[in-house]
């Protein structure tokens, strides 16, 4: 009964933690969900859906939406009025992606940021970053639930796929992960993380 207790109070503060981001599972979520615009929750929120708990806190929450589908998703948010304090339009990425960064009043970071993905076929989309992901496992999407937020995602096998894509420059360099990217990695593969992840990178 003790150790159910700790872990419902580490869940309670880990989720207030997080409490700055609840306009976005909120308002702007939801907003998105009623004009008919699927998007994915990716990240660390994502990877906090999987656990179905936050387990650390996080400065945003990203999304990645269909690039046909980026310019309205733009408008949505928009026309939504919310008091936003900056709204930073990022560089194309390689000359192609554009990223929006949503601000609030007393935070340094984004609150919220949104990118496009790119179809290759009914199964393959492509992410632009520095260095391209084509994922191989098919983009689904997955209802979370963390608290009173619903959100969606993509499956978990993809949103790993994501993880080590982030992370294997750190990996093949032998380079120490950051204390979130260590906390998102046992989430994601288990106690012996580095390990499993070792062995996929160099797969």
């Amino acid at each position: 009964m003790h150790i159910i207790t700790s872990k419902a109070a580490f869940a309670a503060i880990q989720f207030f933690m997080n409490k700055h981001l609840e306009p976005i599972f909120r308002k702007v979520l939801p907003a998105l969900d009623e004009a008919d615009i699927d998007y994915w929750v990716y990240g660390g929120v994502a990877i906090a859906g999987i656990e179905g708990d936050f387990y650390r806190y996080n400065e945003d929450v990203d999304i990645f939406i269909f690039d046909n589908d980026y310019q309205r998703t733009l408008e949505v948010i928009e026309n939504l009025n919310y008091n936003w304090s900056k709204v930073k339009h990022a560089k194309l990425l390689n000359g192609i992606r554009p990223k929006e960064e949503y601000f609030v009043k007393d935070q340094k970071e984004d609150i919220f940021s949104v990118i496009p993905v790119y179809k290759i076929n009914d199964n393959k989309i492509k992410f632009v970053y520095s260095k391209d992901l084509v994922p191989v496992n098919p983009l689904t999407r997955e209802k979370r639930i963390i608290g009173s937020y619903t959100f969606f995602t993509p499956g978990s096998e993809f949103i790993k796929e994501q993880f080590i894509h982030k992370i294997k420059g750190k990996i093949f360099k032998q380079a120490e992960l950051s204390e979130n990217e260590e906390k998102d990695a046992e989430v994601l593969f288990g106690p012996d993380y580095l390990k499993t992840i070792t062995a996929l990178v160099h797969s």
